[in-house]
């Protein structure tokens, strides 16, 4: 492993944890980078140490070389370590006596590694839930309020779960079961309920398994594994015979960069929840909207939920004046699946109808919901567009309104993906 860093106490701490992980058991490529880059430590292994690197996979090749293989006793749970509420730095209040010393040693590095890059400040405070608070100084209340018509939970009961390439990050799954399974939602850690950007950072590092009896879910760090942005074809969670966490060598963009899939979001999901533009996203989960479809009245489109780490399977329900639509994904791949999705409930309230009817009703829901999103997106795409606001110009913008810039970049990619479905 080589450390890139000019901050010989970043070099010291990543070293540390690094050693302590080798010499308990852990795994670590020879050839693994850590790059430092102000308040980013992104992973990177030579193209060339990955022989399927050429091969343009979604997902890691079940030979590809490991990456990373971090025994299970090393992960650490930090649940109820009381972590102090801060805008600029990470702190616990806990006792530490339920830790192995292996554990204290990578706790105290981690803590002191973030707190040396500046993260809780830098990247902490740029999540959107914090950048778009109304207390914040350059809170930006039309772009929420567009927002939450869209997702209607955002900044209430959201939680982040990463921040990607501005800075490393990982919110692992609790035990995926399968390499290709994506994992499962997030549960709740009343000890980390608490919304200042330190608990966001924390949060964002989390994996999550039940604890025994009444102790509830336990939240834990992942050692090395922390250090890995996501991607949305990046590699996957898999593990060992004996219970260690392997993540394997694999390389989804043309750059040296490894990343880790930790959930799976349209453009706007990951823009809320880890703060960037993901131009690799396929797909555009639905906003929240409502439309009349004659003859079947009120249809009523329900929003993801910002800290949903995978998409809720898609679902159709017959209300009383219409139908409610929940976990709907549009994508241009799976255009025929969701419209015989669509067209089953239709069949049911319209038994009679004959199939050519049938299928051109579901032919004007599918554009309907597409319609409702396009309408969506070009809104938030003109309210981000230069010379909104009281700025006249992107660089002028970005201070003022810092989300925007990002915004409009995921308001066109959604377009994109969208006008694929027309």
């Amino acid at each position: 492993m080589h450390v890139v860093s000019d901050d010989p106490e970043v070099l010291r701490l990543v070293t540390l944890i690094a050693d302590t992980v080798t010499s308990n058991g852990g795994v670590i490529h020879p050839d693994l980078v850590v790059n430092h880059d102000g308040a980013s430590l992104l992973l990177s292994v030579p193209r060339g140490a990955n022989p399927f690197a050429g091969e343009q996979l979604d997902k890691p090749h079940p030979q590809a070389p490991a990456l990373l293989i971090i025994p299970n006793q090393l992960h650490i749970p930090v649940t109820n370590l009381g972590w102090v509420p801060s805008e600029d730095h990470l702190a616990y209040r806990g006792g530490t006596e339920h830790l192995t010393e292996p554990q204290r040693t990578i706790l105290d590095a981690m803590v002191a590694l973030f707190n040396a890059v500046d993260k809780v400040r830098v990247i902490g405070q740029r999540y959107a839930q914090h950048a778009l608070d109304d207390d914040a100084a350059d809170s930006d209340p039309e772009l929420l309020a567009l927002i939450r018509e869209a997702r209607p939970g955002f900044g209430r009961t959201s939680a982040p779960t990463g921040n990607g390439p501005a800075g490393e990050s990982t919110a692992p799954p609790s035990d995926p079961g399968s390499t290709d399974a994506p994992p499962p939602h997030r549960r709740t850690h009343p000890d980390l309920s608490g919304d200042s950007p330190a608990h966001t950072v924390v949060r964002s590092r989390l994996r999550s398994e039940m604890g025994e009896g009444d102790e509830g879910p336990i939240g834990l760090f992942m050692p090395m594994i922390d250090l890995l942005n996501h991607h949305p074809y990046g590699s996957r969670y898999e593990r060992t015979d004996d219970g260690a966490w392997l993540i394997r060598v694999h390389h989804p963009t043309p750059s040296d960069q490894v990343f880790v899939r930790y959930n799976r979001a349209d453009a706007l999901g990951v823009a809320l929840a880890l703060g960037y533009f993901e131009p690799d996203a396929r797909f555009v989960a639905s906003v929240a909207c409502e439309f009349e479809l004659a003859p079947i009245g009120r249809v009523r489109v329900h929003g993801v939920s910002t800290s949903r780490r995978r998409l809720p399977a898609p679902r159709v329900e017959r209300t009383d004046d219409g139908l409610a639509l929940s976990g709907v994904v549009l994508e241009h791949r799976r255009r025929e699946a969701l419209a015989m999705l669509l067209a089953m409930p239709l069949r049911s309230m319209l038994a009679d109808a004959p199939a050519a009817e049938i299928e051109s009703l579901t032919g004007r829901l599918l554009a309907a919901l597409v319609a409702a999103n396009v309408d969506f997106f070009t809104r938030l795409a003109e309210l981000c567009s230069p010379g909104q606001g009281a700025a006249t110009d992107a660089d002028a913008l970005a201070p003022t309104r810092p989300l925007r810039p990002m915004m409009g970049l995921v308001a066109a990619r959604q377009l994109e993906l969208l006008a694929e479905l027309d």
